[in-house]
């Protein structure tokens, strides 16, 4: 089974309106050593590899949830830069990653949350990512 994170954090990566906020701090996992605000943080949550089937039975698909946490300068950065991940990602058409593996749909999922970030002290909201994906690359 192949973590679509990747496939998320080259998504936003490749945004123009996710670039004119955070620049080139969007990062799978965690931040980097010297990162400032504004940047984006994308995280595995969880993963099923059988969505929608029990027991067993493998249906090739796999369904991951990632947290998607955008870090400000200001809690209204940080909203922005939230929005526009979302649009970047919310209900993206389906498409084959670079292993030649099919991602059916990205839709954001719970809603978004925001607070204050207890490690770095910055405004920051995030919201929960549903990847729907093959499980493996195509043969």
């Amino acid at each position: 089974m192949i973590d679509p994170t990747g496939v998320v954090v080259n998504l936003l990566k490749a945004d123009a309106a996710v670039i004119a906020i955070a620049g080139a701090r969007v990062r799978g996992g965690e931040l980097v050593d010297g990162d400032k605000p504004p940047a984006v943080i994308v995280a595995r949550i969880t993963g099923n590899r059988n969505p929608g089937s029990g027991g067993n039975r493998r249906i090739g698909l796999q369904e991951v949830l990632l947290q998607v946490k955008c870090l400000g300068a200001s809690r209204i950065q940080a909203a922005q830069l939230y929005g526009a991940c979302s649009d970047a990602l919310h209900m993206h058409a389906p498409f084959e990653d670079e292993s030649g593996r099919a991602i059916f749909t990205i839709a954001d999922d719970v809603g978004v949350a925001s607070g204050i970030d207890p490690g770095t002290k910055w405004p920051y909201e995030d919201g929960t990512i549903r990847v729907l994906a093959a499980a493996e690359a195509a043969a």
